[in-house]
């Protein structure tokens, strides 16, 4: 079988029509523009019920990041939970402390990483490998990293973020991944500190109808909220307030 021209394996058909099994309908894969805006190559939705991996114009088609997009619509599958978003007091006060298209996309790459302490693993297992490219693109920027492009803003938050990321990837490959955080400690320990928290608070992240009360909590500690994260669930969508 081919997307897009690319060959795709007996395992990836499979997971493949397991997802699709959640929607009733195949997963539609096309090639277009990211709505999320900073560095996303690859976006995940799902419009109408239908599910959707849109890959940004231009970029190489990669099978083991089909595979990670796919995990993403899994996860809405199980949850019924198809889009996330913000309001009341939270987003308030997160707008007292950063400008708002720095902010969302800051909540948009935490949501993202967040979802990935779910399933990196489980992508391991089955003979991919969800943390490579992820241990390239930083090598590309290793040498300005942490003051490249998008992470001007928020520093602290994006880097603490970046931590979760290779604390995941240690599994995988721990020399890189060791290598990395190692880096990250000493251009920025305040950063280093608050993603190894973060990372331990999702130990228990073992389902995706966790995901609400997960996510909530883990937005408390990386923007150092100090009042209740409440949520509501309506028409798939989860509305953090």
């Amino acid at each position: 079988m081919k997307i897009l021209d690319l060959e795709i394996s007996d395992k990836t058909i499979s997971f493949k029509k397991s997802v699709e099994s959640f929607f009733n309908r195949p997963i539609e894969i096309l090639v277009g523009e990211m709505s999320i805006g900073a560095n996303e190559t690859y976006e995940s939705s799902i419009i109408e019920n239908t599910p959707r991996i849109t890959i940004k114009r231009g970029e190489i088609i990669n099978e083991e990041i089909l595979v990670h997009e796919m995990w993403h619509l899994h996860m809405k599958g199980i949850s019924g939970i198809y889009q996330i978003s913000f309001g009341g007091q939270l987003i308030q006060t997160l707008l007292g402390k950063f400008k708002s298209d720095c902010l969302m996309t800051l909540l948009g790459k935490a949501h993202s990483i967040f979802q990935h302490k779910y399933f990196f693993n489980r992508m391991l297992e089955d003979g991919y490998y969800p943390s490579k490219y992820l241990i390239d693109a930083f090598y590309k920027v290793v040498e300005y990293y942490p003051n490249n492009i998008g992470y001007d803003c928020a520093l602290l938050n994006h880097v603490s973020l970046d931590v979760v990321q290779f604390l995941n990837a240690i599994e995988e490959n721990d020399v890189n991944a060791n290598r990395i955080l190692n880096i990250i400690k000493d251009r920025n320990m305040p950063a280093f500190v608050l993603g190894s928290i973060i990372f331990k608070q999702l130990d228990t992240f073992s389902d995706p109808l966790q995901e609400p009360e997960l996510f909530s909590n883990f937005l408390k500690i990386l923007f150092e909220y100090k009042e209740p994260i409440n949520y509501s669930i309506n028409n798939n969508e989860c509305f953090f307030y």
